[in-house]
């Protein structure tokens, strides 16, 4: 798991969120952003992708059901 941020887009009302490469080449501005400890905390049950670059930062696992069980 990776690191990133979140950073809240005003405008469009949502939360977005930064890999840590984009965060450092596009010199954005961190002191806007939170930065989230992923590789140490964790992410939950929702995969995450970069708002710029669509970089997979997390992959939530798939649930399989199967729904003829009973």
């Amino acid at each position: 798991m990776e690191d990133c941020y979140f950073g809240v887009d005003a405008k469009d009302e949502k939360i977005n969120v930064f890999c840590l490469n984009c965060v450092t080449e596009k010199k954005e501005d961190t002191n806007a952003h939170w930065f989230w400890e992923g590789s140490k905390l964790g992410y939950g049950p929702f995969s995450f992708v970069c708002c710029l670059c669509q970089h997979v930062i997390y992959q939530a696992e798939q649930k399989v059901t199967n729904e003829s069980e009973t």
